[in-house]
């Protein structure tokens, strides 16, 4: 997109021993002339989140938000999908997640879609679970659906990604791999 429009986005997030709770939460974005820098400090005993938020379009802000047993950040929302047991889970199946973005908490439904062997450019055809994210959060466009496909093994490494832009769309894919605890056996050979 760096010709039409210059896009970054750095997600960063600390998680608690287990890997179930979010500690600490960063995102840096920049989109063309908009650019905000965002970071949250979970506290679960108190049960808030501070938010230290700032952006081209709000200037400067410091707030809390209310925080709730299984709430997370976004990039631990991954972190989460990988650890699903997907048996429990049936294809069409719909569950809640909460998370905290921007100035807001938002509720999310994750629904199981049916699985595909997905061909990833540059890697192969992947044995995939399909979900999508309905976030409730559009953009200007209305567009507010996120397709995430997880490799189909122990693993449930994220192999693919579509989600909506302020302009467009944006996707991602797997385009190396190493150090995993399982066999890749979602690879199709």
């Amino acid at each position: 997109y760096d010709p039409f429009i210059k896009i970054r986005e750095d997600y960063q997030t600390w998680l608690s021993a287990d890997g179930l709770r979010p500690l600490k939460g960063t995102r840096q974005s920049t989109e063309g002339n908009y650019q905000c820098d965002n970071s949250y400090l979970y506290d679960w005993k108190a049960g808030e989140i501070n938010a230290s938020l700032s952006s081209t379009s709000k200037g400067q802000s410091h707030i809390k938000l209310s925080l709730k047993d299984g709430q997370m950040d976004v990039p631990s929302l991954f972190y989460i999908f990988r650890n699903i047991d997907f048996s429990r889970v049936r294809q069409g199946d719909s569950f809640p997640v909460t998370l905290a973005t921007g100035s807001k908490v938002y509720t999310v439904y994750v629904k199981r879609e049916a699985d595909e062997v997905k061909n990833i450019r540059g890697t192969g055809k992947i044995k995939t679970v399909k979900l999508v994210v309905r976030s409730g959060i559009s953009n200007e466009e209305g567009d507010d659906t996120i397709r995430l496909w997880l490799s189909d093994d122990a693993n449930r490494v994220p192999v693919y990604f579509e989600a909506p832009l302020r302009v467009g769309r944006v996707t991602g894919r797997i385009y190396s791999y190493e150090g995993l605890r399982h066999p890749f056996a979602a690879l199709q050979k």
